[in-house]
């Protein structure tokens, strides 16, 4: 026999998700404890209930607890959720296997927008930041009114190499864009093509420099591609918002190899890669407390009956320590998606910034 090294401790209640009787779509039934801290694998055939014991069953449940916590008001104005059959739940954040999810393919999806995190803190700064903003939509890079003007809220950008993109040497009748699904007959060379603005058979290299720049990235009416009619919108215009505001996960092999050929990416040079604009940005938390005066505190003393109470303001702020620090919404979501304070000096420790009541008694006569 081989001796025991240590003493395995009893699993608690607490330890597991314990799941009894579900019932959810094909589960018949079915009891069993999911330990907690722990990555656990659900597997099976299609169909046996994976998706309903771990989504419709432990998230469903946990989902509910966690509305239950909301104000009425706000619950009414919920989905009822379901109630399954469920012991020692915890809040989960489930996280879909489709495209698009929270996660999928589109680039403003964060982990902070898929588990409302980072809504949690635009609302905090809203409230308490200076200076002050119009609202929690005022710190979200996904509107109008928070986005980095120059990114437009996805935090990176990218520089379209004109020579990788051209061959200036040829003509568009002799495949002058080289960029996938611009060649020669496809639907965007025709806009070009058609468009009556160039002469299909002079070489780039010859465009005068309006023409250039309205190949590159004019704009112009309707054309009639022989299909259906396409607005004029310029090759460099039309590869930045067909395929550089995409993820690239989600493009074609063939697209996303010919981008990282053509185009270099980085991060916004105006944001730094915060996605936000320069007013959000500026939005602050600063909890520094004020100095203390350069005068000491003065004593009041209050008697009532035969008791002295003697209010003491014990101040002892270090200029080297402080438990309060500024931070942006900004860099508090570049650095995690939750605040977590710094350590506290020792007089923040010993809660020595906090006002003393020494409460004496009168000596006896």
């Amino acid at each position: 026999m081989t001796p025991k090294t240590h003493q395995e401790r009893p699993v608690s209640n607490r330890d597991v998700i314990k799941v009894r009787g579900a019932r959810t779509n094909n589960l018949r039934d079915v009891d069993v404890d999911i330990p907690k801290k722990k990555l656990t694998v659900v597997t099976g055939v299609s169909g046996s209930g994976k998706s309903s014991l771990a989504f419709d069953t432990i998230a469903a449940e946990s989902q509910r607890l966690l509305a239950a916590t909301y104000p009425a008001f706000v619950q009414n104005l919920m989905p009822p959720p379901a109630t399954p059959r469920r012991r020692h739940p915890r809040r989960t954040q489930r996280l879909d296997r489709r495209r698009p999810g929270p996660l999928g393919a589109n680039p403003r999806s964060t982990v902070g927008t898929a588990t409302d995190a980072w809504s949690l803190l635009r609302q905090l700064y809203a409230g308490h930041g200076t200076p002050p903003v119009p609202g929690p939509h005022a710190l979200s890079f996904n509107a109008a009114t928070g986005m980095c003007p120059a990114c437009e809220g996805i935090g990176r950008t990218a520089t379209l190499d004109i020579d990788l993109v051209l061959d200036r040497s040829l003509s568009l009748n002799d495949g002058a864009i080289t960029f996938p699904n611009f060649t020669v007959g496809s639907l965007f060379w025709k806009v070009y093509a058609r468009s009556g603005a160039f002469d299909n058979d002079k070489p780039v290299q010859s465009y005068t420099p309006a023409e250039l720049e309205h190949l590159l990235t004019g704009t112009g009416p309707n054309v009639d591609t022989g299909t259906y009619p396409m607005a004029y919108e310029g090759v460099l215009t039309t590869i930045t918002r067909l395929y550089l505001s995409k993820d690239p996960a989600a493009l074609k092999p063939r697209v996303r190899d010919a981008l990282e050929r053509v185009a270099t990416t980085g991060p916004c040079p105006d944001c730094a890669g915060t996605r936000l604009n320069t007013a959000a940005r500026a939005c602050t938390i600063d909890n520094t407390p004020p100095s203390p005066p350069a005068t000491p505190w003065p004593q009041r003393t209050s008697t009532a009956g035969s008791r002295t109470s003697t209010y003491q303001p014990q101040h002892r702020s270090s200029p080297s320590c402080s438990p309060y620090w500024p931070i942006s919404p900004a860099s508090a979501w570049a650095t995690s998606p939750w605040i977590a304070p710094p350590p506290l000096c020792p007089a923040a420790r010993d809660n020595t910034s906090a006002p003393s009541f020494a409460s004496t008694q009168p000596s006896p006569t």
